[in-house]
């Protein structure tokens, strides 16, 4: 992830950052952080536990441009899915249902 602008500062917030190379053009980088009122140490390992947000942070680098694509899973920013799926799950920007809008194929 190019740490350079405003997502520097809100990525500090986060509790863990996973990033993937796509492939020499594409990263992908999901920033999760959980709400640490509804984890419930009986129910298994934090990351496993459906109390994250998620956030799903597509870069392309096409030339001298580098596009960002910032979404979410089912376009919620809610605290509800696992962190463990979040390379699985369906993404669309915040509060929509549409995945095809965007500048990089999901």
């Amino acid at each position: 992830m190019i740490f350079n602008s405003a997502s520097d500062i809100d990525a500090l917030g986060y509790d863990f950052i996973e990033e993937i190379k796509e492939s020499s053009t594409v990263t992908t980088t999901y920033l999760c952080r959980f709400d640490e009122k509804k984890y419930n140490p009986d129910n298994g390992h934090v990351k496993s536990q459906p109390i994250w947000q998620i956030k799903r942070v597509r870069e392309e680098k096409i030339g001298d441009v580098t596009d960002t694509v910032i979404d979410y899973p089912n376009g919620s920013d809610g605290y509800c899915f696992a962190m463990v799926d979040a390379p699985y799950l369906s993404y669309s920007y915040r509060n929509t249902k549409d995945s095809s809008v965007g500048f990089i194929p999901a």
